[in-house]
């Protein structure tokens, strides 16, 4: 149920995601960076959404066969329709992905989304070839503290986002490190000011990154979107979101 939410919001927000989504790109840049490693011959990217980093990859990558994976029609008729050739697409999540094995696996921002991660990455171990490589990015649970924070204090109960539920940065560079023997890992935190809180909330919409919304649920009323700014003003000064992000490639 709580994956068929996440997919509802991401195709919700399949034609305004890249326009909204200037974090996943400093992501996806970032990570590129890191991929340090010799041209491969068959790459699998992982939650591809609407081509973001698909682009990228054939740019990086021009001879490679590339396969891109996202569990959203909505998302992939996107990326299909931006991508004139050179990759195949296929619709499916994690728990669908073709058998074949891989040179290189890779994931921008998505991996997050898809389940508990020492279910995840030991799934995309098993479906490399021997010495290939995983490289991804993924949101950690401390992403946008400020709005929890903030939320949780308008609202007089403690607040989960749908982030709450990934993982902690500890927690993934623990589990790759049990995987494999050659990891690299960056943490980085990106933030991003907004003129006011509908704005984030409305960025948040418009990126499909709600997931499956707030727990307890709650309703925007007036007067809790009032009390939540003031809240956020008087606490940070300011209408920040940030986004903790672990960066890793592993062989």
């Amino acid at each position: 149920m709580a994956e068929l939410e996440v997919i509802r919001a991401f195709s919700r927000a399949s034609s305004s995601y890249e326009g909204h989504a200037q974090i996943q790109r400093l992501c996806a840049r970032d990570l590129l960076e890191m991929m340090d490693m010799p041209a491969p011959r068959s790459v699998l990217e992982v939650g591809c959404g609407t081509g973001l980093f698909t682009h990228m990859l054939i740019d990086k990558f021009p001879d490679a066969g590339i396969l891109a994976c996202d569990p959203s029609q909505r998302m992939l008729s996107q990326a299909r329709h931006k991508i004139a050739g050179g990759v195949e697409f296929a619709s499916c999540g994690i728990g669908d992905l073709p058998g074949n094995r891989w040179e290189l696996i890779v994931s921008n921002a998505a991996l997050q989304w898809a389940g508990p991660q020492e279910v995840i990455l030991p799934a995309l171990k098993a479906l490399l070839l021997p010495g290939g490589t995983l490289a991804f990015s993924y949101f950690t649970r401390n992403t946008y503290p400020e709005l929890a924070e903030a939320l949780s204090q308008a609202a007089g109960i403690d607040v989960k986002l749908a982030c709450g539920d990934f993982a902690s940065a500890d927690e993934v560079e623990g589990e790759m490190s049990r995987l494999f023997t050659d990891v690299r890992v960056q943490r980085k935190v990106y933030t991003r000011n907004f003129a006011d809180l509908r704005a984030l909330l409305n960025h948040i919409k418009l990126t499909g990154t709600r997931g499956t919304g707030a727990q307890p649920g709650l309703i925007w009323t007036k007067g809790l979107l009032e009390r939540t700014q003031q809240e956020y003003l008087s606490r940070f000064g300011c209408i920040r979101a940030g986004y903790e992000v672990v960066i890793c490639t592993a062989k």
